[in-house]
């Protein structure tokens, strides 16, 4: 006989913050889950309008949803999972999301399928509400099986296999640059002429709980094109191709575009914050900055960066990645902005360059292989600080060469500006500490204090 897999697929975001390590679960009132219902509601709409081939499936999660009574548990104290039974195939299958009750906020959702070791469901009394929740906070884990995690377009993202509350393996796609040469063909004739193809080899990469790693090769391409793993009806995965020429493989017909829409998330409040960030986003200027924010964070489906405000934090801004308990896979990462640290007067170029500072460090969270031993401020005096110069430049063009420059030294750490090589660097750029016109700070501060610059708002120091 086939061995009987229960499939539930549920919709959720990873959010690995701190956990709340109480028993005691906290519970919504009825006017905050509808309240949660509602922003559900409004970010499958939003998916669906972005996301034209596969609507109809989108679709048919808002009705569910609107037909259907959710039901919730607390994995902290202000984040909240939630389940919808939905009629699939088995009897264990739901949607679920988070919901972060203090910001009101719907946070990267994906669609994921449990499979249970066991083959009969009713040897398994766990609610999928209650595998969440422990999965979420890793305490209690009695769940023995595999969760795979899909985006809202059933794109694979990874799988995780659990066994007596220890993480077997994870799974995930991932992708290889390679460079191949050949000759030029111009009207079916070949010339001397050779031309180097840029082409990506794609991967599903299992990394083992003892720390072997094993790979297998699903494809690659030598053009625009993309691999995907697509979630079936049927609960499996199944190899696509983005090239748009038909392919090969089963299914047949067209296949689902890119998701172009930006992985980042700016949900300041402070005004003047809040519009910096949006032009660093929105602008079609073409420099590191905007192209980290548009490929780095635009292209992801797996990561998303967020721009929140925090009071809490005791400088201006700081940004932390979270990652899959038991793995080095980051889920998401939050830039946090304490609008009181700043000056009333710091100008926009300031509070400009504190948030690519801080985009900078999101970008190597990313890519820790870069940094080769290096802290990250080290990694940026060496390679960042003439790209942060030229992109305030870019932003604000009546900016000299050496304004900008003392604003990209700046904001480096202790454990940079006390180093020798950050006193070969003020020589680099003409600058030294001595306190006077010439120190490498003396232009940066007349920025933070206001002094120059554009202002946000129309305080300026009596």
């Amino acid at each position: 006989m086939k061995k009987l897999i229960a499939i539930i697929i549920v919709l959720f975001c990873i959010n690995s913050c701190q956990k709340n390590t109480d028993s005691n679960h906290l519970t919504l009132n009825y006017e905050e889950t509808f309240k949660a219902k509602t922003q559900l509601t409004e970010w499958l709409y939003n998916k669906k309008t972005n996301d034209t081939v596969n609507n109809n499936f989108i679709d048919s999660l808002i009705k569910i949803l609107s037909n259907s009574e959710i039901h919730s548990t607390s994995i902290n104290k202000f984040e909240y999972v939630f389940y919808v039974p939905l009629e699939l195939n088995n009897n264990l299958n739901g949607l679920s999301f988070i919901y972060n009750k203090r910001l009101n906020l719907i946070e990267t959702c994906f669609i994921a399928v449990i499979n249970p070791e066991s083959d009969r469901l009713s040897s398994y009394s766990t609610s999928p509400l209650e595998i969440l929740s422990t999965f979420y906070n890793q305490r209690n884990i009695t769940f023995n099986g595999s969760i795979s995690a899909y985006d809202i377009s059933r794109k694979f993202l990874w799988e995780i296999k659990l066994r007596d509350g220890q993480n077997v393996y994870t799974k995930k796609i991932t992708k290889e640059n390679q460079s191949l040469s050949g000759n030029i063909k111009s009207n079916s004739i070949n010339t001397n002429d050779t031309k180097a193809l840029s082409c990506t080899a794609f991967y599903l990469v299992t990394y083992w709980s003892d720390g072997s790693v094993t790979r297998q090769y699903i494809g690659g391409f030598c053009d625009n094109c993309e691999l995907l793993g697509v979630l079936t009806p049927t609960g499996k995965m199944e190899i696509k191709s983005l090239c748009g020429e038909g392919g090969g493989g089963g299914g047949g017909g067209s296949s689902s575009p890119v998701d172009k829409t930006k992985d980042v998330k700016n949900i300041l409040k402070d005004e003047c914050l809040k519009a910096l960030v949006n032009t660093l986003l929105n602008s079609t200027i073409e420099n590191k900055i905007t192209q980290i924010l548009n490929n780095t964070f635009g292209q992801s489906s797996t990561v998303t960066l967020y721009f929140q405000e925090d009071y809490t934090i005791p400088i201006e801004a700081s940004t932390q990645p979270y990652v899959i308990q038991g793995t080095n896979d980051i889920t998401k990462i939050i830039t946090r902005i304490n609008p009181s640290k700043f000056d009333e007067n710091a100008s926009k170029e300031y509070k400009t360059v504190v948030i690519m500072h801080e985009v900078i460090h999101a970008f190597l969270d990313m890519n820790p292989s870069m940094l080769k031993n290096l802290t990250q401020h080290a990694f940026m005096l060496n390679n960042y600080v003439d790209i942060l110069s030229t992109t305030l430049q870019d932003f604000f063009p009546s900016m000299t060469t050496d304004q900008a420059n003392s604003l990209a030294l700046y904001g480096l750490g202790k454990d940079v500006t006390n180093s020798a090589a950050f006193d070969e660097a003020l020589k680099k750029y003409g600058f030294d500490r001595n306190g006077g016109t010439t120190d490498y700070s003396n232009l940066a501060m007349q920025y933070r204090f206001g002094s120059l610059g554009q202002l946000c708002g129309t305080k300026r120091g009596v």
